[in-house]
């Protein structure tokens, strides 16, 4: 998918109305899910296969590294949707500002225990819990103000096939059929 075109999408839908935007984010994010979940599974597969390919076994090391991380997409492009597209989009600057201040002063104090104790693999733990926490938050603050950012309705199998028959459908800007 691709993301600048993702985000003036949502822009434009914004632009109708409030009711829009959030329809088009929540159809948006079940194909954000299956792409970072297939991106996931790659690397839960092929990723320590590719580190030693490429690295050899200096890399080994990196192996739990990349372990940790892989749900780093997934949960990030979540908070994506959630808090630049949606919150951004609705006039929620300043509680946005707060969650992502928040998560980074979290992340810097964890990062000082974390360290110490486990070094490079408690950095690794302390990005994908902090991460997981702002989405987390993100969404909590959401549905505190009657915004619901995931619809499950849109996750099923018949709603991927139209969302991709509908992108095939589309004609590209300045091409005329």
């Amino acid at each position: 998918m691709d993301t600048d075109h993702a985000r003036g999408v949502i822009g434009r839908s914004f632009g109708e109305s409030k009711d829009a935007g959030l329809k088009t984010v929540q159809k948006i994010l079940p194909v954000v899910a299956l792409l970072t979940g297939i991106a996931v599974f790659g690397i839960m597969i092929f990723g320590p296969y590719v580190l030693h390919l490429f690295y050899g076994d200096k890399f080994a090391p990196a192996v739990p590294v990349l372990q940790i991380l892989m749900f780093l997409p997934l949960v990030i492009g979540f908070s994506n949707l959630m808090g630049v597209q949606i919150m951004l989009n609705l006039g929620m600057d300043k509680l946005f500002f707060r969650i992502t201040c928040c998560g980074a002063v979290l992340s810097i104090f964890l990062n000082f225990l974390m360290i110490k104790r486990w070094g490079y693999i408690g950095t690794s733990i302390n990005w994908i819990l902090t991460e997981t926490l702002i989405c987390i938050a993100m969404f909590l603050v959401l549905k505190g103000k009657g915004i619901n950012p995931i619809k499950l309705q849109y996750f099923k199998f018949s709603e991927y096939k139209s969302y991709y028959q509908s992108f095939r459908s589309k004609p590209k800007v300045g091409v005329q059929k």
